[in-house]
């Protein structure tokens, strides 16, 4: 059952409990935040070293700090505080979301004297994350339930995989359950073909081992130098065609969100104001180009915004860039269906400005420097801070 604690500067946590909820209230109602554990999280966090390491960087999750001239002149005037949501269950469709955006099906060829076709088969299910976002990898693990999280040879990366064939008929059985949308569903039927003739055992004989070369052909980068030289007559497998359906699911949206969106404030030089200067909100979500429908659907979805293609023609962007549609819809959802990484905290950044010109504080030099200040933290600059 879960239980608050409300204290004035320090935060604690509080366990033994299934499920443990802290809300902090600093100066009155202005920062509150909340930081939802299961036990099972709580103690994989302690274990991992990252509890300490949130508990460190707990202040950098909310609201506005007392340390800003202009937010001290706001006061309490339409300045809210916004929270990162930590909980210890994700929806499904939001795991389907961020998987669209960030996870990968891999058949991997290993040499092995052992077998009788000279290799050994490995599947496996990959999603790749920013070791700022190592957090959000625990949850995804939570909510599976298999696989491990573990750090990649390139700096500042972890992995979360996935390689039992056991633990692999769970990842199976949750997209056919809650499909993938974007055109990385084809690789998910081709993974599954190849995942029945490992778990049929066909993948020891010579028509079943064939079968996973030609699936292989056709997923991500193809076949190796070496496999192609090894067996020069494999016929490709035929990719599935994947339709584009129009997008229905607010949790996918947020979990694509946080793999491929982003929140954006640009400062630049206008001669059209009077400060000289013009503050820009984006809200964008960027795929490559074989996805532009669906891309260009998020138009309809979210009732505003703009679909582009880039010149190079390998990427599509759609972006809100409108003050009002920010205000009255990019917001509004967001705080209803809540991101869960370090992207969290540049879209509770994001608000801090909206917010500053909600008031007209960015037409104030005290609201520029706060806002140039935000800026400053967010997106790539928040990984060279953290």
């Amino acid at each position: 059952m879960p239980f608050c604690a409300y204290l004035s500067r320090n935060f604690a946590f509080v366990h033994g409990f299934a499920h443990a909820v802290a809300f902090a209230f600093v100066h009155g109602f202005v920062h509150d935040f909340a930081f939802i554990f299961s036990l099972e999280n709580l103690s994989v966090a302690r274990s991992s070293g990252y509890l300490d390491h949130r508990r460190s960087k707990l202040n950098n999750l909310v609201g506005y700090t007392t340390r800003s001239k202009f937010s001290n002149k706001l006061g309490t005037m339409g300045i809210r505080s916004y929270s990162t949501n930590y909980t210890s269950s994700l929806h499904p469709q939001f795991i389907t979301g961020i998987s669209d955006a960030e996870s990968s099906f891999f058949i991997t060829f290993l040499k092995s004297n052992k077998s009788l076709t000279g290799y050994y088969i490995q599947l496996s299910f990959q999603i790749s994350l920013h070791n700022n976002d190592r957090f959000l990898l625990e949850l995804i693990k939570s909510f599976f339930g298999v696989g491990n999280i573990q750090p990649k040879k390139k700096r500042d990366m972890v992995l979360y995989q996935v390689t039992s064939i056991k633990d692999l008929a769970v990842i199976i059985s949750h997209f056919n359950k809650y499909p993938l949308i974007t055109k990385k569903r084809a690789d998910f039927e081709l993974f599954q073909l190849a995942f029945k003739l490992v778990n049929r055992k066909e993948h020891l004989n010579t028509k079943g081992f064939t079968e996973i070369l030609s699936i292989k052909a056709v997923l991500n980068n193809g076949l190796s130098t070496q496999l192609e030289t090894a067996f020069p007559n494999i016929i490709p497998y035929l990719r599935p065609e994947v339709l584009t359906h129009p997008i229905k699911e607010p949790q996918w949206v947020a979990g694509f969100t946080e793999g491929e969106g982003c929140f954006n404030v640009s400062v630049r030089k206008s001669n059209s104001t009077k400060s000289g200067v013009q503050v820009i909100l984006r809200y964008k979500i960027t795929q490559h180009v074989r996805d532009s429908v669906l891309v260009s659907n998020f138009i309809e979805y979210f009732g505003c915004g703009n679909f582009t293609v880039r010149p190079n023609n390998t990427a599509c962007d759609f972006i809100v860039s409108n003050f009002s549609d920010i205000c009255k819809v990019i917001i509004p959802f967001f705080d209803k269906y809540p991101l869960f990484g370090v992207k969290a905290k540049n879209y509770a950044d994001f608000k801090k400005v909206v917010e500053i010109m909600r008031v007209k504080g960015h037409l104030t030099d005290s609201g520029l420097e706060e806002i140039n200040r935000i800026k400053a933290g967010m997106n790539s600059f928040r990984d060279k801070k953290d």
